[in-house]
């Protein structure tokens, strides 16, 4: 006690240097006597803050077509015993649903508001078509009647067709496989056949009653078109389908009308011939050619031959000739210059 209060006289009498080194070493201990709490009343810092790694954020969950299966499809209201209503319900619940993988024979290849599509036969045991397939104008291209096509696309609406049976209308279509063009399809000529020609196009296997069995309306329009025909698409009345067939030269006119009261058959076939100077032998061989249509059961060489033979009898109006071929009704009428043959009946 007495050594601190003598400190002030000593330290008075120090030089300056000595001043100077005692309150640097006082300033020093205080800071180590200050730093002990310090130490020990502060939280420990971590050295480093780490960096969290980041995630990439998908854009887009991928999905996959599911697979939805053709025969998971009613068609026929009748199937569960359902009123119109009740199926517009049922259709809802498929509509916009994708497909994937499914395959189908063209019948048909045609146009509907300028958007081309095919008729497909998707189920060999239905008597109807099953679905319209819609297809890009570059795709139509690569396709041919009797094809097998596989395709993906989306269920857009439906249509009725007879027989109150639904076929789906399917769009946004990408087609898958194609297959190849039967090979039995004979390459019809460009000019209108001679006497002894007659023809056959093998089509999808005909399941629907009509007056010319067997006999697809593309049996006639194909053939007609390959000879330089126009051929319209199918219209639809009250009672019938019809495809109405044109080739018009300086010479002579050729128009064919083909009927069937479902959309894939023919119950009768008008063939007519106008001419501005009467040629019997022109008109017996188109009118000729007309009558070898491929219908089950046809006599094409008979009633070719009979058209033929009959053509020049045809002399003034009112003139008509009639013969029963194979349970089908032939009929020859008109004057020289505008001759009709009809084929079947208009039930």
């Amino acid at each position: 006690m007495q050594t601190i209060q003598q400190f002030p006289s000593w330290f008075s009498k120090q030089k300056l240097s000595g001043k100077v080194a005692i309150g640097c070493s006082g300033i020093f201990m205080l800071c180590c006597l200050c730093s002990v709490p310090y130490a020990i009343l502060s939280p420990a810092t971590p050295t480093s803050t780490p960096v969290p790694t980041s995630t990439p954020i998908p854009t887009s969950t991928p999905t996959s077509i599911p697979e939805f299966s053709f025969n998971e499809i009613i068609q026929s209201p009748k199937e569960k015993g359902w009123t119109d209503t009740q199926y517009s319900t049922y259709f809802e619940t498929i509509k916009g649903k994708k497909v994937n993988g499914w395959s189908g024979t063209i019948l048909e290849i045609d146009e509907w508001g300028g958007e081309p599509y095919l008729s497909l036969d998707i189920e060999p045991n239905e008597p109807e078509i099953d679905a319209y397939v819609y297809i890009s104008k570059d795709d139509i291209l690569k396709v041919g009647l009797g094809q097998n096509i596989t395709f993906a696309g989306t269920i857009d609406s439906n249509w009725t067709e007879p027989n109150n049976y639904y076929a789906l209308q399917i769009k946004d279509v990408t087609l898958l496989e194609i297959g190849e063009i039967p090979t039995s399809t004979p390459e019809p000529p460009t000019a209108i056949p001679s006497a002894t020609e007659t023809i056959h196009v093998p089509t999808p296997t005909e399941k629907i009653s009509a007056l010319l069995p067997g006999l697809n309306p593309a049996d006639v329009t194909v053939n007609l078109e390959e000879r330089g025909f126009t051929c319209s698409s199918v219209e639809q009345s009250q009672l019938y389908y019809t495809r109405i067939c044109d080739k018009d030269t300086a010479d002579y006119s050729l128009h064919v009308e083909i009927y069937g009261r479902e959309l894939f058959s023919v119950d009768f076939i008008d063939s007519t011939i106008s001419q501005y100077t009467p040629d019997y032998e022109l008109a017996a061989s188109f009118l000729g050619f007309m009558a070898t249509m491929p219908y089950d059961g046809a006599l094409q060489e008979e009633s070719r031959i009979w058209v033929e033979a009959t053509a020049p009898t045809i002399k003034g109006q009112g003139d008509m000739e009639e013969k029963v071929f194979a349970d089908v009704t032939y009929r020859l009428k008109g004057i020289p210059t505008f001759m009709t043959l009809e084929m079947g009946d208009l039930p």
